[in-house]
């Protein structure tokens, strides 16, 4: 997402005014703010990670859920005078009615600074930079499940009207041209071929379910170890 546009240098407190966003949906505040002043020579030889800043310092936020919590092992680099930025975020309450959220964001530095970024990112991220994406697919995942569950009832539906309507067609010409019982041979079979077929329709997650679980048994060959496996007969012996 792009960040929320700010001019470069920001006043002393009494003239500094602060942000006020309107953020559609779920999301989260990132900040980040030149504090404390750094000498950019001293950035260039390595001085580590930027200073966190202290809790007096800490930006005051009305809309979020959490208050600021710094983002481990990121910054942002910016090219002019070679700084380094800590990188702050929070996630912000939930939604109104509306589907809008209204946070107001305030600085609270000392004196003026420099270079402030603020970002906000959809979704309430709450784990490690690392892991979100991980999260954010699975979230996504279960937010489709019901549709993929409607989907899959429907085919399971329509696989068993298609084999039940064959199965009556045919046994319907076989009753037409050979009365019972003379056609019961030929009806036990149709029976028995269809039989599964209905049932693999109507059970096809339980069923795979149950081959999934029990996989490992139909592997070959059989893993050092494992009944079958050579190393089980050398130690059978």
């Amino acid at each position: 997402e792009p960040p929320v546009p700010l001019p470069w240098r920001q006043p002393a407190p009494n003239r500094r005014r602060s942000v006020d966003l309107m953020v559609r949906g779920v999301g989260t505040l990132y900040v980040a703010a030149h504090w404390p002043r750094i000498d950019p020579q001293a950035a260039l030889r390595g001085r580590g990670a930027p200073p966190t800043w202290s809790d007096e310092e800490m930006p005051r936020l009305r809309g979020g859920a959490v208050r600021f919590q710094r983002v481990e092992g990121f910054s942002i680099l910016v090219s002019a005078n070679s700084i380094e930025l800590p990188l702050y975020r929070a996630a912000l309450q939930q939604p109104d009615d509306s589907g809008w959220t209204r946070v107001k964001l305030s600085f609270r530095f000392a004196d003026p600074f420099e270079a402030p970024v603020v970002i906000v990112r959809s979704g309430c991220i709450c784990t490690t930079e690392e892991d979100w994406p991980v999260r954010e697919f699975t979230i996504e995942l279960r937010e489709v499940q019901p549709l993929r569950d409607h989907a899959l009832g429907y085919m399971k539906k329509g696989i068993l009207n298609l084999l039940l309507a064959a199965y009556i067609a045919h046994t319907g010409r076989i009753l037409f041209h050979r009365p019972w019982p003379g056609c019961s041979p030929e009806v036990a079979l149709i029976s028995i071929g269809f039989a599964p077929a209905m049932v693999m329709a109507m059970c096809t997650e339980w069923i795979l379910g149950r081959m999934m679980r029990h996989k490992d048994a139909f592997e070959w060959p059989p893993q050092p170890g494992e009944r079958g496996g050579p190393d089980f007969w050398r130690a059978a012996r």
